[in-house]
């Protein structure tokens, strides 16, 4: 659960009944904290007395006296896990644009091969289909609009350890001169009249099946996470926003004249909100990042201060979220070109980033369409002398040895 709760509530409770391992019961792990109100709410127990509850009801809404014939109890205690403390890096990373409904701005050029390549046709990419949920799925838009709005991104579905299997095109209103983006009549002034027809297409689908009453292109940078970002001129640090396992991999945008997604040119890359970016202009800080939180340990480590999905509430694991406690937990250091074990870190990563893009180049079509789970095993497989000095580096600079 979230930190305060389990500072308030769960670090002074007077007692816990663990349910994760009962099923059926609900879709994610449960629990049920017994907690009375104290003065002295501040006082914290270092072991809050627990059961732990195990087995399998006949049905959803089994009676007590029927439950208790069927569920093994253990009597035990639990221990709030303890923070090693928190990075410098913390307040620099940044949760990705929000960029959905991704029937909008995901797309794919129409024609195999593209005819007008500063104004080429787009239709909605039919990838995002299986992710969209209602009242979004089935939504497709077609158009032509100006090159000089199209980026690339990463979904973290794509994201492998130092690498990733494909970019994927959007179009963002984003004028990349002033970072800040335009709207239709803004586009039309601009003699940009594709973008214009595209966003108006846009726009009128968000009014019929908006939930929120933000209006699209708020919504779309909301809270300045789309425009924060720079698109060019950096490297960009990234990760998993969830997951079981974290992963992460660093995106050269320094120059991206010759990049090419679809076959069609980009002005930038956007960190999308299924990931978690920091930038830097220093390759060595980005790759020396990248291998600490691709280091086992730090996987490891996060662990008990993740929420669980549904996953965990039959198997007892599936951690999901994963947001800033690296950073949050893990007393990761600044870079320090002084220090050989930064310096090796860094070069560790590089040569795994080489690595995963020969993997990637080489697999065939039946490889790079497994589970991004699957896919991510192979590539850890493959690097597994260099994850193992990366772990035993990062290990002895967190003090997690």
């Amino acid at each position: 659960q979230h930190s305060e709760f389990r500072k308030q509530f769960v670090a002074t409770a007077e007692r816990l009944i663990d349910c994760e391992q009962v099923t059926p019961l609900f879709n994610v792990p449960s629990c049920v904290v017994i907690w009375r109100k104290k003065r002295d709410k501040a006082r914290q127990k270092r072991e809050i007395p627990s059961l732990a509850l195990k087995g399998e009801l006949p049905s959803r809404n089994a009676s007590l006296e029927v439950a208790l014939g069927k569920l093994q109890r253990t009597e035990t205690t639990f221990a709030l896990p303890t923070a090693l403390g928190k990075s410098p890096y913390f307040e620099q990373v940044t949760q990705g644009a929000t960029i959905v409904p991704r029937c909008l701005w995901f797309v794919r050029p129409v024609e195999a091969i593209v005819i007008d390549r500063r104004r080429p046709q787009l239709e909605t990419d039919p990838k995002i289909e299986p992710q969209a949920k209602e009242p979004w799925k089935g939504i497709r838009l077609r158009g032509s609009v100006e090159a000089e709005f199209l980026f690339a991104t990463l979904l973290s579905d794509d994201m492998l350890p130092f690498g990733w299997r494909e970019f994927s095109l959007v179009v963002l209103p984003l004028d990349i001169t002033i970072r800040r983006l335009i709207n239709a009549n803004e586009a039309v002034q601009k003699g940009k009249t594709g973008l214009a027809d595209w966003l108006r297409k846009a726009e009128a689908i968000w009014k019929q099946h908006r939930k929120s009453q933000a209006e699209l292109l708020n919504y779309l940078n909301w809270q300045v996470k789309l425009t924060i970002q720079q698109p060019t001129g950096v490297f960009k640090l990234l990760y998993n926003t969830s997951g079981t396992h974290l992963c992460s991999c660093v995106v050269d945008a320094r120059e991206v004249s010759d990049w090419q997604v679809y076959n069609l040119p980009v002005r930038g890359f956007i960190a999308d909100t299924t990931t978690y970016w920091l930038e830097t202009s220093n390759a060595d800080e980005a790759h020396y990042l990248c291998a600490v939180l691709n280091a086992p340990c730090v996987d490891e480590a996060i662990k008990p201060f993740q929420t669980k999905g549904a996953f965990g509430a039959q198997r007892g694991k599936g951690e999901r979220h994963i947001h800033r406690r690296p950073f949050e937990v893990l007393p990761i250091p600044n870079f320090n070109r002084n220090d050989k074990r930064h310096l090796r870190l860094a070069e560790l990563s590089k040569r795994c980033h080489r690595k995963v893009a020969a993997i990637v180049a080489n697999a065939d079509a039946k490889t790079l369409s497994q589970s991004i789970g699957k896919l991510r095993q192979i590539v850890r497989e493959e690097l597994r002398t260099e994850l193992k000095e990366i772990d035993r580096l990062v290990a002895e600079l967190l003090g997690l040895s």
